[in-house]
């Protein structure tokens, strides 16, 4: 997946333990370039992100294997664990429900993908609203916004194509 301004490019592979693996490069708002390498439970949670940073990791209770992102209204709570170069940073929570099915366009193809809204609570107080657009046939969030608490928008990562390619 491709956005040309500012650039932003993020490939994604699955692993043999069916995890999704994305490699991102991209250009920040001050300018700088840089690479991060992200692993997802299925696309849709991140576990796992290597940066620049350093590592952080997000572990999540057994609820959240019960959520199916194909159903319209699902809802999930489950505890989750923030993790910082392998200490444990934070607690909380994850909530998450399906909104509705839609469509998106990203280039010159539409994709059916379902609108997931989920919120992180921290222990801290510190807590992240989301919106993915899940598209199941690739396993992929094509499209995520950072939302304000009244799940306005704030900020969003939207590609201007995808390409597809299959390895045998």
């Amino acid at each position: 997946m491709t956005r040309d301004t500012p650039y932003f490019q993020s490939v994604h592979s699955v692993n043999s333990k069916g995890e999704v693996l994305e490699q991102r490069d991209q250009v920040r708002a001050d300018g700088t370039r840089q690479k991060v390498l992200s692993t997802y439970q299925d696309g849709l949670w991140t576990t796992k992100r290597e940066g620049p940073q350093g590592t952080l990791e997000l572990r999540y209770g057994k609820g959240l294997q019960s959520f199916d992102v194909e159903r319209i209204g699902d809802r999930v709570s489950a505890t989750l664990t923030l993790l910082s170069n392998g200490r444990v940073s934070s607690r909380g929570r994850i909530e998450a429900e399906v909104m509705r099915k839609d469509e998106l366009r990203i280039g010159r193809c539409t994709y059916s993908v379902f609108v997931v809204h989920s919120k992180l609570s921290f222990s801290d107080g510190n807590q992240i609203y989301r919106e993915a657009f899940y598209q199941p046939d690739l396993r992929l969030t094509v499209a995520g916004v950072t939302m304000n608490p009244d799940w306005t928008p704030r900020t969003g990562v939207f590609f201007d194509k995808i390409e597809t390619v299959r390895f045998k």
